[in-house]
């Protein structure tokens, strides 16, 4: 497809530590003078959807000079999200990854869907931000709910075992590579990473395009990824290697801690006891 052809002509993503720095940067984007025309925001903090994604996002129209003109008003995308919208996201894709689910894009099982919706709740809640459309608001129920889903799925155990597969690959020596492919396999258990020099793009564009050949039909993913190491290859695309830990470490805390239910009290109470609902 020639790039004049295409919709979104680029997009990145920025991941914040909290939600008032993601609101600090999204009112630094909206009022700069930006060359390019902000045409749409969407908020799914404020309007989360209903699958339980929450993140902001700006669309921008391309205003482009000289060579760049062709790609006039063509999109570009930020998404910006805190490091809890990210967990949440990158444990979707992981899921996906690995069972083949495809819920980042509205498929799979009711309950893995219904198990993401709820997490999305659970992590407004603690952001104190708008709730999911069809989950409970009583905190109470939505912890009945979650526990009965993760226990009934196991989704500690599986997001830890599919995050093992990937530890065979830490400190493996990439020093001085800016070329990454990244092949997911989870048909054999496997992730693996080859580095490549930058002056050797060619090259590994030629694998990833053979490693697409064979993946094709597969639940098997590649991609080519250029970073500075594989420390920031990481961070910056955790669900390549099943890092879910944010994402686990929330969810086991929340487990653990039950709601308290809090009495309810009509009128004036007493001195000593309240009139009881």
């Amino acid at each position: 497809m020639q790039m004049s052809q295409m919709q979104d002509v680029g997009g990145c993503r920025a991941v914040v530590s909290n939600l008032s720095r993601l609101t600090a940067l999204r009112r630094v984007y909206e009022s700069s003078p930006l060359r390019h025309e902000l045409s749409r925001v969407r908020d799914y903090v404020l309007d989360p959807k209903d699958d339980g994604y929450r993140s902001v996002h700006l669309m921008y129209r391309f205003s482009g000079k000289g060579t760049s003109l062709p790609w006039n008003k063509l999109r570009i995308e930020i998404q910006m999200r805190t490091a809890l919208q990210h967990a949440w996201a990158t444990s979707v894709e992981t899921v996906d990854a690995f069972t083949g689910e495809d819920l980042k894009f509205g498929s799979g099982s009711a309950r893995w869907k219904r198990f993401f919706q709820l997490m999305g709740s659970v992590h407004a809640r603690i952001e104190k931000t708008s709730l999911i459309p069809g989950t409970p608001s009583a905190e109470i129920e939505l912890w009945d709910e979650v526990r009965y889903l993760e226990n009934d799925l196991s989704v500690i155990r599986h997001l830890r075992s599919y995050a093992s597969l990937t530890e065979h690959i830490t400190g493996r020596p990439y020093a001085g590579r800016e070329w990454y492919l990244v092949k997911m396999m989870p048909d054999k258990n496997r992730v693996t990473v080859t580095g490549h020099p930058l002056e050797r793009f060619r090259e590994a564009k030629r694998l990833l395009a053979e490693a697409e050949r064979e993946f094709e039909g597969t639940k098997n993913q590649a991609v080519l990824v250029k970073t500075n190491s594989l420390r920031e290859l990481k961070r910056a695309y955790p669900n390549y290697f099943a890092d879910t830990a944010n994402f686990t470490a929330v969810l086991d805390k929340y487990m653990q801690t039950r709601p308290i239910i809090r009495p309810i009290f009509r009128g004036r109470p007493g001195p000593e006891q309240g009139n009881l609902f």
